[in-house]
């Protein structure tokens, strides 16, 4: 399951309250934009390709939208 946020209040919220200690959080590098949780399995880490969506995600909502490439924290 991933969760973005759509505000800075989302954001904060998705941090703080949402995430547990071993989902994944990602970040689009040095631009504004949504913070993504990815819900980890306690039983599996996430495919290369899971990872990649949530990456995915967390460019998409950035300003670096329209970039050919964008770098994003995990």
């Amino acid at each position: 399951m991933i969760f973005a946020g759509a505000s800075d209040a989302d954001n904060d919220y998705l941090s703080t309250q949402i995430a547990e200690p071993n989902d994944w959080w990602f970040h689009a590098d040095n631009v504004p934009g949504s913070h993504v949780i990815l819900r980890a399995r306690t039983d599996a880490e996430p495919s290369r390709d899971t990872l990649k969506q949530a990456a995915a995600v967390a460019a998409y909502h950035s300003k670096a939208r329209n970039a050919s490439m964008v770098a994003v924290h995990c």
